[in-house]
């Protein structure tokens, strides 16, 4: 069964969809899928009741999957994705010799590098000295988002999103359909006539957490006292009021901020 069960405030800078196959009598596991895609957008230039227009973008986004109480689910936490950045560390080690300026002088003696190393380490260390450098480099496979894999404050499993390029998210950070997020469990007794239970997919942030500029009122004129910020903050604050994602404006201020709430149903 397919509901519409969604809250969006900010499309226009982010996406976000999920599914999961349904559950039979003999399959009680299923993988949850979360599409999400992130872009700079440009707020106000479609809504007849906004006086401002501006861009935003996020600079970091929480990818959270919640489980309502009510909902006869459960996760299998051997299933979550464990993402986390990927660093290699290489280490590097060489060994010099220096022949003393001394070192033989008197009997014109020559010795190949080979046997100096010898000679260096047997512990003539009067006319030879070595130096060893070790050095430790990193290598990092780097896309465009870095993820990682947190439990939120509140016990959710989330997937941490932050740029590895700039100041702004931009793209997937995931193939939704070949990387599920992770396996829920139909919990429901066996024949259960009950409607196919969903989950919740949320986008969060905070405040900081979102990048503004190019600011402007839509008759053209620009806006007076610096209040350009201000009347940019309002106007999202009055989106996430509007959807029902927050009640107060200290929500707005101080809060951890939920962008988009979408129910992820079975197919």
């Amino acid at each position: 069964m397919d509901h519409d069960n969604r809250r969006r405030a900010l499309n226009e800078v982010v996406s976000l969809d999920g599914w999961y196959e349904p559950f039979t009598t003999n399959k009680k596991l299923s993988s949850l899928h979360v599409d999400v895609a992130f872009h700079e957008g440009i707020v106000g230039g479609d809504d007849p009741q906004s006086d401002v227009i501006f861009r935003l973008e996020l600079k970091r986004a929480d990818v959270v999957v919640v489980i309502p109480e009510v909902e006869p689910l459960s996760v299998e936490k051997s299933s979550v994705s464990r993402d986390s950045p990927s660093m290699k560390i290489q280490r590097v080690q060489s060994e010099r010799v220096t022949k003393s300026r001394s070192a033989f002088a008197g009997a014109g003696l020559s010795l190949s590098p080979t046997a100096i190393v010898g000679a260096v380490r047997a512990g003539l260390k009067g006319r030879f000295s070595a130096e060893s450098d070790e050095a430790l480099s990193t290598k990092e496979t780097l896309t465009a988002l870095s993820v990682l894999q947190i439990v939120t404050p509140d016990g959710h499993y989330a997937w941490r999103i932050e740029p590895n390029f700039g100041e702004g998210l931009r793209g997937r950070p995931w193939d939704a359909a070949a990387k599920p997020r992770l396996k829920i469990k139909d919990k429901r007794p066996a024949g259960s006539k009950s409607i196919e239970p969903g989950v919740n997919l949320e986008i969060r942030c905070r405040k900081s957490d979102m990048r503004i500029w190019d600011i402007k009122l839509k008759n053209g004129e620009k806006i007076k006292n610096n209040n350009n910020i201000i009347a940019a903050e309002i106007e999202i604050r009055n989106r996430l009021v509007g959807a029902g994602l927050i009640s107060t404006a200290d929500d707005f201020q101080y809060s951890m901020l939920t962008l988009n709430n979408v129910r992820a149903n079975s197919l």
